[in-house]
């Protein structure tokens, strides 16, 4: 089931045409870094799709095939 709030690591490497899963994990991760730092609580493994979108702007949401 697809969250209508988060993206996943696959979907984040999907978007950014990135190559290899890790690097979707690394942008992921450094993300939720900076949400947590912010005082957020995050979801290991998935990031925010409105701040997503915020940090990639030129990407628009409806580029998620299934």
């Amino acid at each position: 089931m697809k969250s209508p709030h988060y993206y996943t690591s696959q979907e984040v490497q999907q978007l950014l045409g990135l190559g290899s899963l890790r690097t979707a994990q690394i942008r992921i991760q450094s993300m939720n870094e900076e949400l947590k730092s912010r005082g957020y609580w995050i979801e290991r493994g998935k990031v925010p799709r409105k701040f997503f979108h915020e940090r990639y702007p030129y990407i628009p949401e409806e580029r998620i095939s299934s």
